[in-house]
């Protein structure tokens, strides 16, 4: 089994003391809708899935084989969207093209209300271009473009068939308060965090409660609608609180 610190330096994340983040990774089937007259790029490979979006098996040693975020395929320079309102607490690496696994990254943490949830949330954008011009506190807003896709990490130094990708990793806590650690310092760690699938952030109603019982699948609308923004940064629901994590473009007429 592999240390805290491996996991640390690997890029995973385990809670300190208590059971592994990996029993929270577990098929949701959830499905995006993007709104009527725009055109989004889709998950090319959905949480707790078994293979990338090349088709290759996953690392069995790194969360049980099963994908720990939402990949968003795309090509390089793809705009990248502020998933809600929220303070850039993290970014990096401060110096090279990202040569760990999950390449240039970013981290956002959204207040509740900043989402409209009840809990806060903490979401990861890897394999970025390059180091978002954003800095350490800064305030983003639903719909504002955060960065730009890339291929650094897994892409060009571990998965070669894998075409390049958004990797977004979301976190959610009751607690505000997060320390920044790993090697690299590329992990944001907020007190009993659990590590979900970022399309819970779109239902309407969802507790704490229901996010820490994995989700019954009973009772649940798999498809859920999405607010989408333009790489301009405007909303196609200006009222929207979440946007879909890439830049969409509005259909031709």
């Amino acid at each position: 089994m592999l240390s805290e610190r491996a996991y640390a330096q690997r890029g995973e994340v385990r809670e300190r003391g208590g059971e592994s983040n990996r029993s929270w990774i577990q098929e949701t089937g959830l499905q995006p809708v993007f709104p009527v007259g725009y055109q989004c790029p889709k998950i090319t490979s959905a949480f707790a899935a078994t293979t990338d979006g090349g088709g290759n098996r996953r690392d069995p040693a790194i969360h049980g084989g099963k994908h720990g975020g939402v990949d968003i395929g795309f090509e390089v320079g793809h705009p990248l969207i502020a998933v809600a309102g929220g303070q850039v607490v993290a970014k990096g690496p401060e110096s090279g093209d990202g040569a760990q696994m999950e390449g240039i990254f970013l981290w956002l943490r959204h207040s509740p209300e900043d989402t409209g949830l009840p809990f806060w949330t903490f979401s990861k954008y890897q394999h970025l271009k390059e180091r978002p011009a954003l800095d350490i506190g800064d305030r983003v807003s639903p719909g504002q473009v955060v960065a730009l896709g890339g291929d650094t990490g897994t892409y060009s130094r571990k998965f070669g068939g894998t075409l390049p990708h958004l990797h977004m990793s979301t976190f959610i806590s009751e607690h505000e308060e997060y320390e920044v650690m790993g090697r690299g310092r590329n992990l944001v760690k907020a007190r009993e965090s659990l590590h979900v699938d970022m399309m819970i952030l779109f239902i309407q109603g969802i507790s704490m409660d229901k996010a820490r019982s994995n989700l019954p699948q009973d009772g649940i609308d798999k498809r859920l609608p999405v607010a989408a923004s333009t790489r301009d940064g405007q909303l196609s629901d200006p009222a929207a609180r979440l946007a879909w994590p890439v830049a969409c473009k509005k259909a031709e007429q």
